[in-house]
C-alpha cells in the first residue's frame, strides 16, 4: 500500500492507485493473526463518514463528495483502522526492494520529451513532474533512513543505491515541495537520533537557528546555488523556478495565497460545521493546497479538531524519546513521504500516508502502546 503511488505512476489504466491500494489492504487483512478493534479509531472513522453523509444529503456537489468518500474508504480506512502490529524494519526492507525494482522504469522515462510535448516549464508539465517527485519520495526517504540508521553495511549500500537515482530525478525535474520534504527529513532524522533530552533540545534549537538563517538569506542562497549549477551546466527545474521567483520578486507560493484567503473567509462564514466535504473543490475547481485550511473550510472546528489532534500527536510522538526509535523512524518516513505534501499540495482524503500516520498516533494502550514504548519508559 505504501508503494502504491509510485507503482501507479507507471500504470496507464484509470484509478489504478485505488486497485493497488485495495490489493495491499487485502494482503494486510489476510495476514492479520488477530483482529483488534480500537474504539477511538472506529468512533473517529464513523464521525468522518457522518460528515460525508450530511454533505451528500444537503449539498448539490454529490459527485465531488462521492469521489472523496471513495478515496477515504480505500486510502483512509484501510490505513487508519488496522492495528498496524508489524516489524518496521521489514517494512523498510520491502520499500527498498520495491524501489530497487522500479528504478529502471523511472530512470528511462523521457523527461525531456515530457517537457517538450507539454510546452516548456508551464503549469501542466509542472504537475507531471510534481507527481513523479512526490510519488517516488518514499524511496528517497527510506533509502537514506537505511544509510544512516542500519548497522548492516549491505543495507546501507542498498539504501544508497535506491535513494540516489530518485533524489537526482527529484532535484533535476521534481517539485520544490519534494525537495523541501527531503530537507525536513534530514533535519528531523538528526533530531530523532538524539540519545538524551539535553541533546534533543540542543538539536532542536540549532535547527531553528539554521532555518531562521536560511529564511533571511534565502535569495542569496538560491542565487548562489543557481549560479553554481550553471557553472557545471546542470539544469534543475526546482532551482530555476525558485531563482526566477527571487529575481522577479514574485511570491514563492504562486496562487496559494489566494486559495488560502478564500479558505479562511469560507471558514469564518461557517466556523463550527464548515461548508461540507468537497465544497471548496466544487466552487473553486481545486483544493486549498493546505490540510489545515481544507479541514477548517470543509468540516469546521468539529471535523478539524480531532483530525489535527491525530496529526500533531503523531508529530509529537515522532520526536519524543519515550517511544522506540524504530517506531519513530517509521513515523518520520510517513511524515516526510506524504504528510508534508498536504501542507503544500494534494488533499488528505486520498493520502494513505496521512491516514496511516494518524492511525499510528492513536494506539490502544493494552496491545500497541507497550510495544512501542522504550523499556525505560514502560517501567
Amino acid at each position: 500500500m505504501i508503494c502504491s503511488r509510485a507503482l501507479t505512476q507507471l500504470l496507464n489504466f484509470p484509478k489504478s492507485s485505488i486497485v493497488v491500494a485495495l490489493f495491499g489492504a487485502l494482503v494486510i487483512a489476510i495476514n492479520l493473526s488477530k483482529v483488534y478493534v480500537n474504539k477511538w479509531k472506529v468512533t473517529l472513522s464513523a464521525f468522518v463518514i457522518f460528515f460525508f453523509v450530511v454533505t451528500m444529503l444537503l449539498s448539490d456537489w454529490q459527485e465531488t463528495t462521492t469521489e472523496y468518500l471513495l478515496y477515504f474508504v480505500v486510502f483512509g480506512l484501510a490505513a487508519f483502522l488496522p492495528p498496524c502490529h508489524f516489524d518496521y524494519r521489514q517494512v523498510f526492507q520491502f520499500i527498498l526492494l520495491f524501489g530497487l525494482i522500479l528504478i529502471w522504469p523511472y530512470v528511462h522515462i523521457d523527461y525531456v520529451a515530457i517537457a517538450a510535448n507539454v510546452g516548456g516549464l508551464n503549469d501542466n508539465v509542472a504537475a507531471v513532474f510534481m507527481d513523479i517527485s512526490y510519488k517516488t519520495l518514499v524511496f528517497v526517504v527510506t533509502g537514506f533512513l537505511a544509510v544512516f540508521t542500519e548497522r548492516d553495511w549491505r543495507m546501507k549500500v542498498l539504501g544508497l543505491v535506491v535513494a540516489v537515482p530518485y533524489l537526482i530525478i527529484s532535484f533535476v525535474y521534481g517539485a520544490r515541495g519534494a525537495l523541501l520534504s527531503i530537507s525536513v527529513f534530514f533535519f528531523l532524522l538528526w533530531i530523532i537520533c538524539a540519545d538524551t533530552r539535553k541533546i534533543l533540545r540542543q538539536r532542536v534549537l540549532l535547527v531553528v537557528i539554521i532555518c531562521l538563517f536560511v529564511y533571511l538569506l534565502f535569495p542569496i542562497i538560491i542565487s548562489g546555488l543557481y549560479n553554481l549549477l550553471q557553472t557545471f551546466g546542470i539544469e534543475a527545474r526546482s532551482v530555476e523556478r525558485l531563482f526566477d521567483a527571487v529575481s522577479n520578486d514574485a511570491s514563492l507560493s504562486q496562487a496559494r495565497g489566494t486559495l488560502a484567503r478564500d479558505a479562511i473567509n469560507g471558514f469564518l462564514d461557517s466556523p463550527l460545521w464548515g461548508n461540507g466535504i468537497g465544497s471548496f473543490d466544487h466552487f473553486s475547481g481545486v483544493y486549498p493546497h493546505n490540510i489545515i485550511l481544507q479541514l477548517l473550510y470543509e468540516g469546521g472546528i468539529l471535523l478539524a479538531l480531532p483530525l489535527l489532534f491525530c496529526l500533531f500527536k503523531g508529530m509529537y510522538t515522532m520526536v519524543s524519546l519515550k517511544y522506540n526509535r524504530d517506531f519513530r523512524l517509521f513515523l518520520l518516513m510517513l511524515f516526510c513521504s506524504g504528510v508534508i505534501e498536504l501542507f503544500l499540495s494534494s488533499h488528505l482524503w486520498m493520502s494513505l500516508f496521512f491516514w496511516l500516520f494518524a492511525g499510528q498516533s492513536l494506539p490502544k494502550k493494552i496491545y500497541i502502546r507497550r510495544r512501542h514504548l522504550c523499556p525505560r519508559a514502560a517501567v
